[in-house]
């Protein structure tokens, strides 16, 4: 699925120390109500794969084989590895709420991500794709409409259309419709992103309720944990306070250790 792009200003983010036990992962401020995670190398690699298998649910994507750091968590501590995934998975459906509620319940998303999450610890069999229906209406409507061109420029209005990824209600459909024809009624239908509110909860549904900037941090915070220093570049030249973000290859290296493709975190930097 082509996920949505959103535009926003660079994000600032320091490459963090190795952090004592009892303390946060830089990025990931505790909340009210919120439990603290563990942290190091380890933890930070079952965050980002818990991460990317949510938005697999989201965006109709593969869903991501655990990495070896967290295969080998689930072997030797298999408990805490169960216990920090259901975590995981009840934050990430909870920080998308507003935009899921419309649609089915976030606890059921939540129950989905850590069974699913489970039976590929356990490498028990697991579908390649979760269900249509987790992907909300706002998040289909992206999906086709960047593939008939809207807001990149490349539509061919007298090409054919593909054929559509998603059922969305409403959405008139024929054999033969053209590129520019299912491209005005997209652009016509109620789940348009061209009518803020429907961008609002697409943004939500993606980046959870703090928005992409944090979300950002995030990634860029546990990122740094998992590869070396040397794998991030520095964005200015201050040296009092560089920034850092991950170098193009650390996504791809990321997600390759995950079996997905690689465009589901490139598209977190943009």
């Amino acid at each position: 699925m082509t996920t949505l792009r959103v535009a926003t200003a660079p994000v600032p983010t320091a490459v963090p120390r190795a952090p004592g036990l009892g303390t946060l992962v830089p990025g990931q401020v505790r909340k009210p109500g919120r439990p603290h995670l563990a942290v190091g190398r380890d933890a930070a690699w079952l965050r980002l794969w818990t991460t990317v298998l949510g938005l697999s649910f989201l965006a109709g994507r593969p869903l991501p084989s655990p990495p070896p750091a967290v295969r080998a968590a689930a072997l030797y501590q298999p408990r805490r590895t169960d216990r920090l995934t259901g975590s995981l998975a009840e934050r990430f459906a909870a920080e998308r709420g507003a935009a899921l509620r419309g649609c089915y319940p976030p606890g059921a998303l939540a129950r989905a991500l850590t069974s699913t999450g489970r039976r590929l610890l356990d490498d028990r069999p697991a579908p390649p794709h979760a269900g249509q229906v987790w992907v909300i209406p706002q998040l289909r409507w992206a999906h086709e409409a960047a593939r008939v061109g809207w807001e990149s420029g490349s539509a061919r209005p007298d090409d054919l259309a593909p054929p559509l990824d998603f059922a969305i209600a409403g959405l008139p459909d024929w054999p033969g419709i053209l590129a520019g024809q299912r491209l005005d009624l997209l652009e016509r239908h109620p789940v348009s992103l061209t009518v803020p509110a429907n961008r609002a909860l697409a943004v939500t549904a993606l980046y959870g309720a703090d928005g992409k900037t944090a979300f950002r941090g995030t990634l860029a915070a546990d990122l740094a944990l998992i590869f070396p220093a040397a794998f991030l570049s520095s964005r200015t030249d201050n040296p009092v306070c560089p920034v850092y973000e991950p170098k193009p290859e650390i996504l791809v290296e990321a997600m390759r250790l995950m079996d997905v493709p690689p465009d589901s975190l490139i598209e977190a930097f943009r």
